[in-house]
C-alpha cells in the first residue's frame, strides 16, 4: 500500500455506504482533522490500556475470535480487520448495548 494513494473512503466505500459514511475510518482531509481533534484524547496509548480488558479484549475474543473459530480459516481483512474499530468504537460511544 502506497500511503500518498490511500484515501480512507476506500474502507467506506461498502460499509459506509450503509452507515450513510458516518465511519471515523472512512473520512479524509478536514473532517478528518476536525473529528480526530475532536477525539483524539479517546484514543491515546493511556486510554487504550484502560479499555483492553473492560472493551476490547473482550470484544476480539467474544465477537470475532470465537465466531471465526468453528470454520478454523477467516478473510481477516474482511471478518476481522474492517469490522474491528466500528465494533470498538460503537462500544466506547454506547451507541448499542
Amino acid at each position: 500500500m502506497n500511503p500518498d494513494d490511500w484515501l480512507s473512503c476506500i474502507v467506506g466505500d461498502g460499509f459506509g455506504a450503509a452507515v450513510d459514511n458516518l465511519l471515523l475510518t472512512a473520512i479524509d482531509g478536514e473532517e478528518h482533522t476536525n473529528y480526530r481533534k475532536t477525539l483524539q484524547k479517546l484514543f491515546m496509548r493511556g486510554q487504550i490500556r484502560k479499555l483492553m480488558e473492560t472493551l476490547i479484549r473482550p470484544v476480539v475474543v467474544n465477537e470475532f475470535v470465537e465466531k471465526l473459530r468453528p470454520d478454523g480459516k477467516a478473510d481477516l481483512l474482511r471478518e476481522f480487520a474492517l469490522p474491528l474499530p466500528i465494533r470498538n468504537d460503537v462500544r466506547l460511544f454506547r451507541l448499542s448495548a
